[in-house]
């Protein structure tokens, strides 16, 4: 074999002129291929890596008060963050996403903006390329909320360093709020999405919004392996199993003549579900009195068992007082409801259950008495319940999305469900946000594949012609090696080996050429504001090229060019020595 690959590498250097020429080919493709590729990867990089993932973290959870598509509440945000800690490998970092579409009037111009609630770090100043003013003093609590926006904006609004800008937007409680903000940098534009974006520390963003301290908006993991993005949101999707949206509490009838209020009873609030089939549920297990519980529904009102209300004196139609313990506030909430119906207790639903419409349930929990720990005494429904499917959940986890489309549809198809008054859970990453872009991608690679393949069948057509010139020429020596004792593989596999070692150089030059050009591409500077600005990283054209594509187009290159070549290799292998000793040209 070592005596095969040394005269395949002679023979290679024989014929300088021809295969110099037809390495030059294969070499000017294979460099065609890999600018392609890596400028698509680059694409993909820019707008995933350095866009999507700072809107969204490679998975993000969020939760979506009464079904809407603003902003993401997250009540308790320690026991979120425990299930993702302790479901979840190789994080990098969690983030709050924090940030509102709003509109703002500068001097004389007014603009939508997105307003971002940011942490102000080191890595966050670095990232920034200051044009004017100062970043840091975003944490300066003397400046009524300092912001840091893109020099395209500013120009725009007509606003400089330490200039005022108005902001108006939505707050979590879907109010109209508004804010002084105060410009205290400007920073170069690097792409369209970026000059978007206003910058505010974080906690003041919060506040602007309305969240408390125990609350968040949606939580952005930072993965080491980014690969695992998919893997990883699907076993957080499992974790994030709701319970039950019961609470426990108290209730008591309304004060007396006398201004005293009954005796409360300790009692188990549950929520049923707001839909037709799960009214039939409850009648077909559930005796209640005659009322239909379509209407209770629709009107907010309760349902007790006749034991509690006879302990009460109630009847359908009192009012009732309930008061609930939270595990995040000292004090207890105090709601009122009206009795709708009663119900004869059972073990399906015990006497100290208090029956509430999950929309109801939702309205004040979410607000003030979300369930903490659940503690012995409360009644909590097993899966053998017969009505376990009516009783409504902490949230109602959505179903994974796996593209884009799938994501704005699952959403949209809220606005036409009955229960869009409880609170909805979503587990999504990077890639299902963005898979127009890996489609884009694919569809660049894909074209680029096709072109460079019909590139280099032309090319391999110059390889099969050149091998038949060979054997042609060389038929005289191929006699006289088989004459010697070289059997018909040796002469086959010693073509096949040249053409092999003339493809892999080639490769390897086209390689080179290519890093050397993108090298030189990414010199050249574009400033520009039209969307071609987000395929641009510092306003310079974006190349990553990724050894696995190298490597397979360079093996697929190879292959291709040693299965052509083997015809002509076998020809030559099938010469017999004395019909080769007689040839003469």
């Amino acid at each position: 074999m070592k005596t095969i690959l040394m005269i395949s590498i002679r023979n290679l250097f024989r014929q300088k002129r021809r295969n110099l020429l037809l390495g030059s080919a294969i070499a000017f493709g294979m460099m065609v291929l890999v600018i392609a590729n890596s400028f698509s990867h680059g694409i993909s990089d820019a707008l995933l890596n350095r866009i999507i993932v700072f809107m969204a973290g490679h998975v993000e959870v969020a939760m979506a008060p009464k079904g809407g598509m603003g902003l993401s509440v997250i009540q308790d945000k320690d026991r979120i963050l425990g299930i993702i800690k302790k479901n979840l490998d190789g994080i990098k970092e969690i983030n709050e996403g924090i940030a509102v579409f709003g509109r703002v009037i500068g001097n004389g111009k007014s603009d939508n903006v997105a307003i971002v609630g940011m942490v102000p770090n080191e890595e966050f100043f670095e990232w920034m390329k200051v044009k004017s003013g100062n970043p840091r003093d975003m944490l300066n609590k003397n400046i009524e909320n300092p912001i840091v926006l893109a020099e395209d904006k500013a120009k725009y609004l007509n606003v400089k360093v330490n200039d005022i800008l108005r902001a108006r937007f939505m707050n979590i409680n879907k109010q109209n709020e508004t804010a002084r903000l105060t410009v205290v940098a400007i920073t170069k534009t690097e792409n369209m999405f970026m000059s978007m974006a206003m910058y505010l520390e974080q906690d003041r963003m919060k506040q602007l919004l309305g969240y408390r301290n125990r609350e968040s908006g949606s939580l952005q993991v930072i993965l080491h392996k980014p690969k695992t993005a998919i893997v990883q949101a699907e076993k957080l999707y499992k974790a994030l199993a709701p319970g039950l949206a019961l609470i426990n509490g108290e209730v008591a009838g309304l004060p007396r003549k006398d201004g005293l209020f009954q005796e409360t009873v300790p009692v188990t609030y549950l929520a049923l579900k707001d839909t037709a089939a799960y009214y039939t549920l409850l009648t077909k297990n559930v005796k209640l009195s005659d009322t239909d519980p379509a209407q209770l529904f629709k009107d907010g009102k309760v349902m007790i068992s006749g034991t509690l209300a006879d302990s009460l004196k109630l009847k359908a139609g009192d009012k009732v007082k309930a008061v609930f313990r939270s595990s995040y506030e000292k004090d207890p909430y105090i709601n009122e409801f009206t009795v709708g119906a009663l119900f004869d207790a059972s073990l399906s639903v015990p006497d100290n259950v208090v029956l509430i419409p999950e929309k109801e349930m939702f309205s004040f929990s979410f607000d003030h008495a979300y369930p903490g720990e659940k503690k012995d005494g409360w009644f909590i429904p097993g899966k053998d319940n017969p009505l376990a499917a009516a009783f409504s959940t902490e949230w109602e986890l959505m179903k994974r999305s796996r593209t884009t489309e799938e994501f704005q549809k699952k959403f949209k198809d809220l606005s036409s469900t009955g229960r869009k008054k409880v609170l909805y859970a979503d587990v999504r990453t990077m890639f299902e946000m963005a898979s127009q872009v890996l489609k884009l991608e694919s569809s660049l690679n894909l074209i680029t594949l096709y072109a460079v393949l019909i590139l280099f069948f032309i090319i391999l057509i110059g390889v099969l012609n050149t091998l038949r010139m060979t054997v042609r020429e060389r038929t005289r020596e191929i006699g006289t090696i088989r004459a010697i004792g070289m059997q018909k593989k040796d002469v086959r596999n010693s073509f096949l080996m040249e053409t092999f070692f003339l493809t892999l150089f080639a490769n390897a030059a086209g390689v080179t050429l290519a890093f050397i050009v993108m090298k030189l591409l990414t010199l050249k500077k574009f400033y520009t504001d039209s969307p071609f600005s987000i395929l641009l990283v510092n306003n310079s054209l974006n190349f990553v090229p990724r050894t696995s594509s190298i490597l397979f187009n360079m093996g697929l290159i190879l292959i291709m060019a040693v299965v052509t070549a083997y015809f002509p290799a076998r020809r030559a292998a099938n010469l017999s020595a004395a019909a080769a000793l007689r040839h003469y040209e």
